[in-house]
């Protein structure tokens, strides 16, 4: 998410040759409507699969992983532009049954300490996503003469970030689904 938001706007300046400004209205609307929506989609359908809410954001992670791929393959705006928004709803379903999950393991008392936790962890994870990116990008794609080199590299550079963390976050779902089930 993290990584995604701050480097969409810059990809498409520098792969797709749109103005920052254009793209981040655009990009504004479909993260509000589709990131949100896949927010609110991601808690109902946790609510409705109490026994296992985190088969939600596990699926959701494995299903957007063509569409995270088929995004930074995009050869137009609009391509970008639709498969981003997939690829929101799919991969942003995790932030209500992953809160529900971690409250689900503590008592009611511990509740706000475990929600801040988590999401103390996993902005950190998403900032050193981003950081990482950031210095891949500034190592293989540099600006000389104003004219940033290899473009297409950071189509790839983007897409193996994005890509890695969405494994990541699939693995990490699984592996507490699997140890949620042996308690």
């Amino acid at each position: 998410g993290f990584a995604m938001a701050s480097f969409a706007t810059p990809f498409t300046q520098r792969v797709l040759h749109v103005d920052g400004a254009t793209f981040g209205l655009w990009n504004a609307g479909i993260v509000l409507i589709f990131g949100g929506g896949a927010s609110v989609i991601g808690g109902r359908l946790a609510d409705k699969n109490l026994a296992d809410p985190l088969r939600v954001p596990l699926y959701g992670t494995l299903l957007s992983l063509p569409t995270v791929t088929a995004t930074f393959l995009a050869p137009n705006l609009a391509s970008f532009l639709g498969l981003l928004s997939v690829t929101l709803i799919l991969g942003e379903v995790y932030v209500g049954p992953s809160v529900a999950f971690l409250q689900s393991e503590v008592t009611p008392r511990e509740r706000g300490l475990a929600t801040s936790v988590g999401l103390f962890v996993a902005s950190g994870v998403g900032i050193a996503s981003t950081e990482i990116a950031g210095a891949l990008l500034d190592r293989y794609t540099p600006l000389v003469n104003h004219e940033y080199q290899n473009v297409h590299r950071t189509r790839y550079i983007l897409l193996s970030v994005y890509l890695f963390g969405y494994c990541a976050a699939a693995l990490c779902y699984g592996s507490a689904r699997w140890l949620g089930r042996r308690r």
